[in-house]
């Protein structure tokens, strides 16, 4: 194999490898009480939207139109007085770093290989900004958690409003499709 076709294969699979991690980065994973019947509720409202210090008041604004329109889609209705739960959501960013190893190629970049042309393999790091998005439901009377969905991603890839109005519809619309539990 010519020294130019394995520098193509390394800079191929580190490609698929870091699309590959993003995409893993992308989830969503939910909780619930077991104990509550989901098909009694009926009512609910707002309790909080809590953003970093960062979040813009239109992203919250967003949020919270997504979420009434899930709700009321599924026949939930919006009260001021004693609603079935309060809904509550929680937006953090935190830095991560993510290591993947190489095995057995030619370097395609000489900052993972320094020294030589040959690359023995070995691990190549990242940092990106994690963004979490929680929606949880939660009984106004006994503060206890109903159900929860946690999205979560890499952040780096929204950099722009309309990337960040993107990742909301997405993280919205991948947590609701959780709700009610099935």
């Amino acid at each position: 194999m010519t020294d130019h076709c394995q520098r193509a294969l390394l800079a191929l699979v580190l490609l698929l490898v870091f699309t590959g991690c993003a995409r893993i980065l992308e989830r969503v994973d939910t909780n619930y009480n077991r104990s509550v019947n989901f098909s009694d509720l009926e009512t609910y409202n707002w309790s909080a939207l809590h953003g970093t210090d960062e979040t813009d008041e239109g992203d919250l604004a967003l949020i919270r139109r997504h979420v009434d329109t899930d709700l009321q889609a599924k026949g939930l209705r919006q009260v001021e007085a004693t609603p079935d739960f309060q809904v509550v959501v929680y937006l953090r960013k935190a830095p991560q770093v993510e290591t993947q190893e190489v095995h057995g190629s030619r370097a395609a970049d000489s900052r993972f290989s320094p020294s030589s042309k040959e690359y023995e393999g070995g691990s190549v790091s990242w940092s990106y900004e994690e963004g979490t998005m929680v929606v949880a439901f939660v009984r106004p009377q006994t503060n206890h958690m109903v159900w929860r969905g946690a999205f979560k991603t890499n952040l780096n890839e929204a950099t722009t409003p309309e990337e960040r109005r993107a990742v909301i519809d997405r993280a919205v619309k991948k947590i609701m499709q959780k709700f009610p539990p099935s």
